[in-house]
């Protein structure tokens, strides 16, 4: 499995030198995550109410 769960070999072959440079510098790293999600029920979460929206499910 790959250690960061990227599906690109070369962007995770990258992402990995760069984690690895910064952790060497005493430095961290900030990101954008992109979730994609497959057979999830239609209907799951709510785009009117703050508490039952997707976002928060998985916060």
């Amino acid at each position: 499995a790959d250690e960061v769960r990227c599906f690109d070999p070369a962007a995770s072959a990258a992402m990995i030198e760069q984690i690895k440079a910064a952790a060497k510098d005493g430095d961290s790293l900030g990101g954008i995550v992109e979730v994609l999600g497959y057979g999830v029920p239609v209907g799951l979460g709510s785009h009117v109410h703050w508490d039952r929206k997707i976002d928060a499910a998985l916060a």
